[in-house]
């Protein structure tokens, strides 16, 4: 139940999909915790699914045409990325890095869990 409450709050799920879905995609999405500093996501590498922020933060990283890293944004509690891999395979443009202040916790929902469910 706390799950479903949590994802209800996720601007993605409140706009995608009917409330009373949620149940359903609570039970196929899975939950990874990352060390802080590291990286979850390296820009080259394919986005295993639609990725929400539980716990912790984590900031969004690109490289620039001389090859060094800048910042972007941080990211929190129910942000998310990933969502056009739902519908086809995506490589990242981006890099993302666990905050040096703490553990991350990470919801992911792959495409295939969904298209187990039928689909969005």
């Amino acid at each position: 139940v706390e799950l479903i409450l949590f994802l209800a709050t996720v601007p993605f799920f409140q706009i995608q999909l009917p409330r009373n879905e949620l149940p359903r995609i609570a039970a196929v999405m899975k939950s990874a915790e990352w060390e802080p500093d590291q990286f979850l996501v390296q820009e080259g590498d394919q986005i295993p699914g639609l990725c929400v922020i539980r716990e912790g933060e984590a900031t969004v990283i690109t490289s620039n045409d001389q090859g060094q890293e800048q910042e972007q944004a941080v990211l929190g509690v129910g942000d998310y990325w990933g969502a056009r891999s739902l519908k086809k395979t995506q490589e990242a443009d981006f890099s993302i890095r666990s905050s040096p202040c703490g553990p991350l916790v990470v919801l992911t929902l792959t495409r295939e869990a969904l298209d187990g469910l039928g689909g969005l």
